[in-house]
């Protein structure tokens, strides 16, 4: 038997019973360029689940260091040999953010939940982002009214990662406390041996 084909969400997707599960804000962890205004949401169509349309904004995060450092630092190399290779600069201009806030409600896109509807494990894993971008798109205009999307890491599976939608709970966070020079953090030394991260 084939396997099945990854699809668009179906036409009648807004009639769905929408998996949801509550994720507090302290946990997500989030890499980016910026020392501060973060969360910062993108519009540019480029990444996983933005919007096609450009017209709300996502932004990205991991539940743990490990994997938003490689849901970022990484996400475009390849490993050479058994190893990573990155330029020292790369990790000097990023910093790392933590956030307060209300619960957070999101789309459960992690087991039989994303299979029911329609999904499966390459929504996270395909390199052509064109059918995750329509699912992001479904979702945002789900009834539900969501925060955003709980998702496996395709860089860390079964590591979670979390996009969020520019709207409610996702709107309102805070940091928790000033960011952190990525380069500066003991916890990046740790994350960085165990991702197997050289400089170049």
């Amino acid at each position: 038997m084939a396997a099945r084909a990854l699809r668009n969400p179906a036409k009648n997707f807004s009639t769905f019973a929408l998996p949801v599960v509550t994720v507090k804000p302290k946990r997500l962890v989030r890499i980016s360029s910026y020392d501060s205004n973060e969360p910062h949401f993108g519009r540019t169509g480029s990444h996983r689940f933005d919007d096609p349309k450009r017209e709300y904004g996502t932004s990205y995060f991991g539940l743990n260091l490990a994997t938003a450092v490689a849901e970022s630092l990484l996400h475009d190399l390849d490993p050479v040999g058994t190893r990573y290779q990155v330029a020292a600069d790369e990790v000097r201009r990023r910093f790392i953010h933590t956030f307060d806030g209300m619960d957070l409600t999101l789309a459960d896109l992690t087991g039989q939940g994303m299979n029911v509807l329609g999904a499966h494990a390459g929504l996270f894993g395909t390199a052509n982002y064109s059918i995750p971008m329509r699912w992001s798109r479904a979702i945002y205009t789900h009834p539900a009214d969501v925060d955003g999307i709980l998702y496996v890491s395709r860089m860390m599976a079964p590591n979670l990662a979390v996009v969020l939608f520019d709207r409610g709970g996702s709107i309102a966070l805070t940091q928790r406390k000033p960011s952190m020079m990525l380069a500066r953090s003991a916890a990046f030394a740790t994350v960085r041996k165990a991702l197997h991260i050289s400089y170049t």
